[in-house]
């Protein structure tokens, strides 16, 4: 490098060169001080072998002792000792004070950076050595500077999403205490993290005593009458499933209050996720006591008229009998017609009579399922055979995907077909006018099996989905197609599956049709509460 300087065409005076070191940057001053301590070491070096020269000189070694010598050894030896812890002490008091002279700059900027914060952002340059440490001086203050205006205009957006949060925060309470459903937000371990007033209504206890109790001890829930299993709860299921559940007022849930009173409600359970891990579950509930009032007037309306219409029909059927075997001979064709007609509406109302008792019994609790191990592939092949000539009025074909293994579970055989009739039925009255197509298949799991029926109809309308299992309910869409009926079909449905302990899904959008789904178990979890015979 000293030969680059020298060669140098602007540095080849002593004054350039001089104007370079004079710049006293740390590399040059460590270069420098490099060469002082070679220098002092080359001195030290250099004078001990003078010493040791002039030691030998000052005699003939020929005529010297070899006594003396050795003593002239011995003392040049201590010499070098003493001449060396010197050097060495020199060396270490020079070696602190280049060292504190180096670090200082650097220990008064780690003083001055230390003292920033929120409160503090005041920077001075106080380093001058005109070197890299100065120019790191300059940047901090830079960085300081640069710092303050950030923190600043952070501090002002910090307070004003804080004041947003705040009124958002405000509105969300309000909300959830104006709300007259009862609204409760658990964790997940079930947990009440949040109850709105209504909530504690309904429970018949305080907000701050809901917080922190699990769901499952004061959330007590019971259906038809019988407390309801851990297992089958609402919520449980929702964490468990991590999947939303929804419970309307057509399946009867009652909540368990402290009076001992047990209050009609319909309630949805849906999670709440960050990625794949769920953090917990929104509760709503709501008190249904009207409705249920509303359906038990169904239901004393469905008896009474089963019962007060049975006999009349049953009369009027037999005086219709009784007319065609002693006049029908000798009626003409107009005639013949006539009472054809008459026969055929007298069969079409006690159709319905006899559905309207069904329902009743239903609701009543007055039929019992019969369990026992059901081929659920060949019930639901016979169900479609003895819808065939319906099928074939209606212009609808069915395509029956049997399945390679057969599909035993445990249900009662008579009301499963009556399930599957209902929801083939429907299927085939709601397809399309012409060319219309029916799909049924089956799905095995480890738990159940799953009969799906597909059929490419009219659907349901979304608005109307939640209300398509209740008693006496027909869609808009479906009272245009075919005016007459009377809305039991999938009712019943519902209640003879929850009485076999199995379930009844679906799937639809308007326009394009609709899939039902029933979902059968597998294993004998029920057994016990089963009858031998049927009512």
């Amino acid at each position: 490098m000293l030969q680059y300087i020298i060669k140098s065409k602007e540095t080849r005076s002593i004054g350039n060169v001089l104007k370079l070191l004079q710049q006293r940057s740390i590399r040059w001053r460590a270069v420098l001080y490099s060469i002082v301590l070679s220098t002092l070491i080359i001195t030290f070096f250099s004078a001990i072998s003078y010493l040791f020269i002039l030691s030998l000189i000052r005699r003939d070694a020929i005529d010297v002792e070899v006594y003396d010598i050795l003593q002239n050894v011995a003392v040049l030896g201590r010499a070098f000792l003493l001449t060396g812890a010197a050097f060495l002490a020199l060396a270490i008091v020079l070696s602190f004070s280049f060292a504190r002279r180096l670090t200082q700059p650097f220990l008064e900027i780690q003083r001055k950076v230390e003292r920033l914060g929120p409160r503090h952002w005041a920077y001075k340059r106080t380093v001058h050595t005109g070197d890299e440490v100065e120019a790191l001086d300059s940047v901090v203050a830079d960085l300081t500077k640069r710092l303050q205006g950030l923190y600043t205009n952070l501090e002002g957006e910090v307070m004003e999403r804080t004041q947003q949060l705040k009124h958002e925060y405000a509105k969300d309470r309000a909300i959830l205490r104006s709300l007259v459903a009862g609204l409760i937000v658990v964790d997940q371990k079930g947990v009440i993290q949040e109850a709105n007033p209504a909530a504690a209504e309904l429970l018949q206890s305080e907000r701050d005593k809901l917080v922190g109790q699990k769901i499952l001890d004061v959330f007590r829930l019971q259906k038809h009458r019988k407390p309801l299993p851990v297992d089958e709860h609402p919520i449980h299921q929702c964490l468990r499933r991590r999947s939303a559940v929804h419970v309307d007022a057509s399946v009867h849930i009652a909540l368990l209050r402290k009076d001992g009173s047990a209050l009609p409600i319909k309630l949805s359970a849906v999670p709440f996720h960050e990625g794949r891990r769920i953090l917990g579950a929104v509760v709503l509930c709501q008190d249904v006591t009207v409705e249920r009032q509303i359906d038990y007037m169904k239901t004393d309306f469905l008896h009474l008229a089963s019962h007060h219409l049975r006999t009349p029909l049953s009369t009027l059927q037999w005086y219709l009998e009784l007319l065609e075997d002693e006049y029908g001979r000798f009626m003409k064709g107009k005639e013949k017609s006539f009472l054809i007609e008459m026969q055929l509406a007298a069969k079409r109302m006690t159709t319905v009579v006899n559905e309207l008792m069904d329902a009743s019994r239903l609701g009543e609790g007055g039929i019992e399922p019969v369990m026992s191990e059901v081929d659920v592939v060949e019930e639901a092949q016979s169900s479609v055979q003895s819808a065939a000539s319906f099928m074939v009025d209606h212009n609808v074909a069915c395509i029956f995907r049997r399945p390679e293994q057969s599909m035993v579970v445990y249900s009662d055989p008579l009301l499963l077909g009556i399930i599957i009739q209902n929801i083939l039925n429907n299927a085939v009255r709601y397809s399309k006018e012409s060319g219309g197509k029916i799909l049924m298949s089956f799905e095995k799991t480890k738990t159940a099996v799953r009969l799906h029926v597909q059929d490419e109809g009219i659907g349901i309308p979304r608005a109307e989905q939640e209300r398509i299992f209740e008693k006496l309910f027909r869609t808009s869409n479906a009272r245009k197609r075919q005016p007459s009926g009377v809305g039991l079909g999938l009712y019943s449905s519902r209640m003879i599956a929850e009485k076999m302990h199995a379930s009844i899904r679906f799937v639809s959008q308007e326009g394009k049709g609709s899939t039902f789904t029933v979902v059968l178990p597998l294993v004998k979890k029920h057994a016990k509460r089963t009858t031998k015979k049927r009512p």
